[in-house]
């Protein structure tokens, strides 16, 4: 068998970088992979537009070679932190096309010099600007990297989708995700200082919260219901995101030993058309082994009555009002999520849908 060189190696891991990042603008349309999702505006299209300007930078001009496009948003008078987003002139296939681009002539430049071959990089002091291939393949995998970690985020962030590339997602199997982020939820607010409200009102408590992490006004927040359980509580909340797109959710709170509720879990998202087969348009769930709840708002507006079952027993677990659209099941004990079932039931005892609680959010 023969051993891969230390170019191929660095190379090999260069490109699996590359090839993750544009993964994760696949299934995407033009807004998502555009939004600016961090309050610096970092953007999934942004970040292949500057990585495609690296590679060029670092991997062509830097050799003494022409860069065959022009970059201007490198320009002197360019504006700050153009080359992190797309205009309106530049298309989603205008800048993946750039980072092919990049990526071709970067391959010209590993075919043709030996790792020792050493490159200038201008913008870097004088005493260091000369520096090997070798340090400048390193650098830009580092980099994209980097920047292949913050697409992780921004995606799961958009839609739930995660994992490490294409064909192998470096995911556990078999893991109730929402009680997972419910569990570090919990103990992570144990630690954390809760807005200052009446903390005797599960109502109050979550009102504050959303206020608080959505930066909102308190006229743009709606509460639609609760549902409290003793020590459980869950909220539905409608509101206005900063980006001016409608949202919808559920905060989930737990009673403490003090008798006052803090933040355990919740969801938020857009609203959701409903299929022919679902349960709830959007939905939610969290728990721990005593306790799970399961709340959405319900996919057929004839629904008057909402039911948990556990179809490993036949059991019904839970029943709730539908008040507002929207229903909320709590089952107690150790039922696992993959056996519980939602039905919705008319006013004249008729059930109108029947489904997993799992649903689409």
């Amino acid at each position: 068998m023969t051993m891969e060189t230390e170019k191929e190696i660095l190379v090999r891991y260069l490109q699996a970088a590359r090839e993750a990042i544009l993964w994760k603008l696949e299934g995407l349309d033009d807004y998502d992979v555009r939004r600016p999702l961090t309050p610096t505006g970092t953007n999934l299209l942004g970040l292949v537009k500057h990585l495609a300007s690296v590679e060029l930078g670092y991997f062509v001009g830097c050799f003494g070679r022409q860069i065959p496009v022009a970059l201007p948003w490198y320009a002197d008078d360019a504006e700050p932190n153009a080359d992190m987003w797309a205009t309106e002139e530049e298309s989603r296939d205008d800048v993946v096309g750039l980072y092919h681009l990049a990526w071709a002539e970067a391959a010209k430049t590993f075919e043709e010099l030996d790792l020792d071959a050493e490159g200038t990089v201008p913008w870097w002091p004088a005493e260091t600007n000369r520096v090997p291939l070798r340090l400048l393949l390193i650098h830009v995998i580092a980099d994209t990297n980097r920047h292949a970690g913050h697409a992780d985020i921004l995606r799961e962030g958009l839609d739930g989708s995660a994992g490490l590339r294409r064909d192998v997602s470096n995911l556990p199997d078999e893991v109730d995700w929402p009680a997972h982020v419910a569990r570090l939820e919990a103990v992570a607010v144990s630690f954390a200082d809760e807005p200052t409200v009446d903390s005797s009102s599960p109502e109050e408590v979550a009102r504050a919260r959303v206020l608080a992490d959505y930066a909102l006004e308190e006229e743009s927040l709606r509460l639609v219901r609760e549902r409290d359980v003793g020590d459980a509580a869950a909220v539905a909340v409608t509101f206005d995101g900063p980006d001016g797109r409608p949202r919808q959710g559920f905060v989930g709170l737990d009673r403490r030993s003090d008798g006052l509720w803090r933040t355990s879990a919740g969801f938020m998202s857009g609203p959701v058309e409903a299929e022919p087969d679902d349960v709830f348009a959007a939905n939610g769930g969290w728990g721990n082994g005593r306790r799970s709840v399961h709340g959405g708002w319900v996919a057929d507006p004839d629904a008057v009555t909402a039911r948990l079952l556990d179809t490993s027993s036949g059991d019904v677990v839970d029943e709730d009002q539908v008040i507002d659209g929207v229903a909320i099941l709590i089952a107690e004990g150790g039922h696992a999520r993959r056996d519980l079932q939602a039905e919705l039931y008319d006013a004249e005892g008729r059930r109108l849908r029947s489904g997993p609680v799992t649903g689409r959010h």
